[in-house]
């Protein structure tokens, strides 16, 4: 089941309410749940399109073998990009384009497909 703050975050998403991607900083933990859930939701509809998506010729190999498709890496920038106006100081590390992660302040940790096996693999 679902809290407060999860439900009013879907109902925002689903009215298309853009509230938790204002350029305001994010001050408690509430403001950050409702940002982190906001993009999960997008982010999810992204992917979910991928799963449908023609990959051929998309699909390329990390240096560790691992598959990779260049919307993880768009993804990503995206999240940067949007986390920067609003948290200018966080320190990001995506799975496919790196960065690093800080002992103090704001940390996110980016990984758009985990299981991307799975989805090359349908």
């Amino acid at each position: 089941m679902l809290n407060h703050l999860e439900q009013a975050a879907l109902r925002a998403f689903r009215a298309g309410d853009s509230s938790t991607t204002s350029a305001a900083p994010l001050c408690g933990h509430e403001d950050w749940l409702r940002f982190g859930i906001r993009y999960l939701l997008e982010i999810g509809g992204r992917v979910r399109t991928m799963c449908f998506a023609p990959l051929a010729g998309a699909v390329v190999f990390k240096e560790d073998g691992s598959p990779s498709v260049p919307e993880e890496t768009a993804i990503e920038q995206y999240l940067r990009d949007c986390l920067q106006p609003i948290a200018p100081t966080a320190s990001v590390m995506g799975e496919e384009s790196g960065g690093s992660l800080s002992e103090d302040g704001i940390s996110v940790a980016i990984d758009p497909v985990d299981g991307t096996w799975a989805l090359v693999n349908r």
